[in-house]
């Protein structure tokens, strides 16, 4: 917690252990990979090892700067892959067609008419994971960062060539396109279905749970990493570029890239648990995920416990022991040595202070501060999956509403459901579960208003997306942080509240929140 500048300590995985040095990059979206000539100037400027060697002198003399004693500095960048990019399209409405607002900029582009509308998503953990590759010492020159990985939307075919263009002048990432019906089988099928649910330690117990190992989905799982490796193989230098390769849904890519590139420097980092071996052993392609990993150069994971069920299969399965040096953990493998880095993920505390200070977010927190007056607020902030124990959450509060009504119009539970990325039957189940339960309690221990007061509800559940602001205003005046995921890789919810409860070093918050109140009412009166 003691990040101010960065969001994210990841950038322990580019530093010693396996020659991957400290990176270092722009904080804005299109800076560093993108930002210069289009993509199909990056494509041409793509060569193979071979070829770099042969035109080292003749070529890359005339491009790349030089130091003080006349020493070429060869451009180099951090190639960021993940399934998704830090980015958000959708279609554009009529009325924002009509105005050309489409596409994102001021001035017209071939994306603008097709209808697109792309934005840089600030919330989106890889995107912030820029902000965490620190500026290289050597020379004092600063590793470019290009982003790789899938848009949120579906593009036409017709359409991916325009759009790739555009997203990477705006914003210095390369789309990767999958086939509809591979895409499916790859996240619905393998990630989400089968390799999410082993991670969390729920294996399957019946054939139709829908959570046994499908053959055609590991096809689909490999077809889709070979997308992203097509991808790459575009733009690559291998002998300059370092590839950092993120979460569960691409294991199988460091083994891919090692057979097109052997010598390339590349890191695998996973953002979630990494179960016992007793439990990982029961996937019918183990061998081929964890020999995957090895491929790396360095691995990292959020705790020890996760890196020693790690260890502890690749010697049960593969066989291979590790050795701890002078506090570094390695694996030697195939005349490799691979380190494993422990990195927990931190969040971006610059960001949220200076969240205070928008009018937005003052506002909101009026309107809660008075809202919530006299009454004691616990906050939950989770996706709506199955891990969370939302359910859970709600039914002990009912239980200490039973149990203590005293506290009736003394209490309340504020709970953020973020939506999922796929929406399944056990998700759609826990949903109507989660809603059941909240109507229940409301009905059973909700109170009427009085003097021109809203109804007193035990429980708000909040159904939507939560902007920053938003959020801000309720990690400041919650009395309570409640976590009840009963599996969890690392949550960053529980940071961000800690944050924004202390508040910035400026900010009383507990006396800003007499004078919000004020604030509040005397609006409410105008009205």
């Amino acid at each position: 917690m003691t990040m101010i500048g960065s969001c994210t300590n990841l950038a322990d995985l580019l530093s010693g252990g396996s020659g991957m040095g400290a990176g270092g990059g722009n904080g804005g979206p299109g800076l560093g990979g993108g930002g210069g000539g289009g993509l199909s100037s990056l494509r041409r400027s793509k060569r193979s090892g071979s070829e770099r060697s042969l035109h080292s002198e003749s070529t890359d003399s005339s491009l790349a700067d030089k130091d003080k004693d006349g020493n070429l500095i060869r451009p180099q960048r951090i190639i960021l892959i993940s399934n998704n990019l830090p980015i958000r399209g959708r279609k554009a409405t009529a009325q924002e067609a009509a105005e050309g607002v489409a596409g994102g900029g001021t001035s017209p582009s071939a994306a603008a008419n097709l209808g697109w509308i792309f934005e840089w998503d600030e919330d989106a953990l890889v995107g912030q994971i820029k902000l965490g590759v620190l500026e290289q010492q050597d020379g004092g020159r600063q590793l470019g960062v290009l982003f790789v990985g899938q848009l949120n939307v579906d593009i036409p075919e017709n359409e991916q060539d325009v759009v790739s263009e555009e997203i990477y002048r705006r914003f210095g990432c390369i789309p990767v396109f999958i086939p509809s019906e591979t895409k499916d089988l790859f996240y619905k099928g393998f990630c989400k279905s089968i390799l999410w649910p082993t991670m969390h330690y729920l294996v399957p117990l019946t054939p139709k749970c829908g959570r046994r190992f499908d053959r055609r989905a590991w096809q689909a799982y490999i077809a889709a990493n070979k997308c992203f490796v097509d991808r790459v193989v575009e733009f690559i230098n291998p002998d300059d570029d370092m590839v950092w390769i993120h979460d569960y849904h691409l294991i199988v890519l460091p083994t891919l890239l090692r057979k097109r590139f052997h010598a390339l420097r590349i890191g695998y980092f996973l953002h979630c648990p990494f179960p016992s071996s007793e439990v990982f052993r029961a996937m019918p392609c183990r061998d081929e995920l964890l020999r995957s990993m090895l491929n790396a150069d360095v691995i990292g994971f959020h705790t020890y416990d996760y890196a020693r069920h790690f260890l502890s299969c690749i010697n049960r399965a593969l066989g291979v022991d590790h050795e701890s040096k002078r506090g570094t953990i390695g694996v030697m493998y195939y005349g490799r040595r691979v380190v494993i880095r422990i990195s927990p993920t931190g969040v971006h505390c610059g960001r949220l202070l200076q969240g205070f200070d928008w009018p937005e977010c003052e506002w909101r927190r009026g309107e809660l501060i008075a809202d919530l007056q006299n009454c004691t607020v616990a906050l939950g902030v989770d996706d709506l999956d199955v891990f969370k124990g939302i359910d859970l959450k709600i039914e002990a509060v009912g239980r200490m509403l039973d149990a203590y009504p005293g506290i009736r119009g003394k209490f309340t539970l504020i709970q953020v459901v973020n939506a999922p990325r796929s929406l399944n039957a056990e998700v759609a189940e826990l949903r109507d579960t989660i809603r059941e339960l909240t109507e229940d309690i409301n009905r059973r221990h909700g109170q009427p208003g009085a003097d021109g007061k809203e109804a007193y509800k035990p429980i708000q559940l909040i159904e939507r997306h939560v902007p920053l602001h938003e959020r801000i205003a309720l990690y400041s005046v919650a009395d309570v942080f409640v976590v009840s995921a009963t599996r969890d890789g690392m949550n960053l919810f529980p940071y961000e509240y800690i944050v924004c409860r202390q508040g910035p070093p400026q900010h009383d918050l507990h006396d800003s929140e007499e004078e919000m109140y004020g604030m509040a009412a005397a609006a409410a009166a105008a009205a």
